[in-house]
Parts: C-alpha cells; sequence; structure tokens
C-alpha cells in the first residue's frame, strides 16, 4: 500500500469487531458471562476515543482545544509505543463509555 498523498487525512487506527471464532478460541475461564455483542461495543466505545483522540492529535497546537492539550501530553508520556496508535488508560475512561463505571465495580 503506497502513502497516502500529501495534506490527505488519514483515517483513525481502528479495532475490528471480535468475530465469533474469536470469542470461541478463548478459554471459557477467560470469557465467563462476556457476549459478542457485549465485547463488541466496548470495541465500538474503544474506536469511539481512538477516533477523538487522533483528531485532535491533527489539529494545529495554535488551533487546539485545552482537551487536544491534555491528550497531546499524554501521548507525549507514552513513548514507549514507539510511534504505533495506541489509547492510554485515562483517555479510555473519558472516551469509552463502557469503562466510566470500571473503578466502581472493581474489587479491593
Amino acid at each position: 500500500a503506497s502513502p497516502p498523498p500529501p495534506g490527505a487525512s488519514t483515517p483513525p487506527p481502528q479495532i475490528l469487531p471480535l468475530t465469533p471464532s474469536d470469542l470461541a478460541s478463548l478459554p471459557k475461564s477467560t470469557v465467563g458471562r462476556l457476549t459478542l455483542p457485549t465485547l463488541n461495543t466496548a470495541v465500538s466505545s474503544i474506536n469511539v476515543a481512538l477516533a477523538g483522540k487522533y483528531s485532535a492529535l491533527r489539529k494545529s497546537r495554535k488551533d487546539s482545544t485545552f482537551s487536544a492539550v491534555a491528550i497531546l501530553h499524554r501521548s507525549a508520556q507514552c513513548e514507549a509505543n514507539e510511534g504505533k496508535p495506541f489509547i492510554c488508560e485515562q483517555e479510555l475512561r473519558e472516551g469509552a463509555a463502557f469503562f466510566r463505571g470500571g473503578e466502581s465495580t472493581a474489587k479491593a
């Protein structure tokens, strides 16, 4: 695949939805009560958060809102990913609906 022409916007990175064979390949102890629709809803929510993050990163620093600057700052702190698309836990907590209740359901 050739790189996009200069000035062309590239789509944000996305996670592909899980298939029934993906779910079947996991151990039953890992799957538990999870269903394919539940997992794919979570994947969809992560994709929304990824799209928000990478659209903010495409803005020039002069036009960035405070939120975008915060995202840029968090991204700079995660340089171990070496230029690969990624999303941090805090970005998931802010941008992915399924993740917002995680702390309240965590066991001590």
